[in-house]
C-alpha cells in the first residue's frame, strides 16, 4: 500500500514538473523594443539645389522684407542687403514648386527703394556659352510661360544664364532646364559642386 502510494506520489510530482518546464517554455520572453517611426518623405529626386539672384536688396529692411516674402512662397531664405547689385544664393527646393508665382510675389514686395531698384527674383543657369547658344537661349526663354524673356540675360563670359521668373503662368525649374536641355544647351543649376549654402 506504501509502495503504491509512493509510486503514485512519484508520478503525480513528474507530471507537474513537465506541465510546469511546458508553460515556461510557451511564455515569451519580455523584450525592449524602439519603434522606427514611419516616416512619408519624398525621394531625393524631388529635390534640387539651384541658383537665385534677388534684385531689390537695398536696404536692410528691403532684405527683410524680401526674405519674408520668399518664406511665405515656401522658399525658406535669408537675404542680405545688398546695394547695387543682385544677392545671390543657392537652395534646395522642391523640383514641382511654381517658381513663377514666387517671382510675383517678389516683384510685388513693396521695398523701400522699389522706385529706385524694383526687386525682382532670375533663377541662374550654368553653361559653356557662345554668342550662338545665348541667342538661342534667349530664342527658347520666350516661349516658355512664367518667365520674362525680356528682361533675362546672358553673360557669355561668365557662363550664367539669368531668368527672370514673371509669374502669370505656373513655371518650375524643371520645365525651364528641360526646354533649354531640349534646345541643345546643356545648362546646370549650380556652377560646380560644391558645399550648399545660403549667401
Amino acid at each position: 500500500m506504501n509502495h503504491k502510494f509512493a509510486v503514485m506520489h512519484l508520478s503525480l510530482v513528474a507530471c507537474l514538473m513537465l506541465a510546469s518546464a511546458g508553460f515556461s517554455a510557451d511564455k515569451p520572453t519580455t523584450r525592449a523594443t524602439s519603434k522606427i517611426p514611419s516616416m512619408t518623405t519624398k525621394s531625393p529626386m524631388a529635390r534640387e539645389w539651384v541658383t537665385f539672384d534677388v534684385r531689390g536688396a537695398e536696404s536692410a529692411e528691403a532684405a527683410r522684407l524680401l526674405s519674408n516674402t520668399l518664406e511665405t512662397q515656401g522658399l525658406r531664405a535669408s537675404i542680405r542687403e545688398s546695394q547695387g547689385k543682385p544677392y545671390r544664393l543657392t537652395v534646395d527646393i522642391d523640383r514641382s514648386l511654381d517658381l513663377g508665382a514666387i517671382g510675383k510675389a517678389v516683384m510685388s514686395a513693396n521695398t523701400p527703394q522699389k522706385a529706385q531698384s524694383a526687386p525682382s527674383l532670375d533663377l541662374v543657369f550654368f553653361a559653356p556659352f557662345t554668342n550662338e547658344t545665348a541667342q538661342k537661349a534667349t530664342q527658347k526663354l520666350a516661349s516658355i510661360q512664367g518667365v520674362d524673356a525680356r528682361n533675362s540675360h546672358v553673360d557669355v563670359r561668365k557662363g550664367e544664364l539669368s531668368v527672370r521668373l514673371a509669374g502669370g503662368h505656373p513655371v518650375t525649374a524643371d520645365d525651364i532646364h528641360n526646354a533649354l536641355r531640349g534646345a541643345g544647351i546643356n545648362v546646370r543649376f549650380t556652377k560646380q559642386t560644391m558645399a550648399h549654402h545660403n549667401g
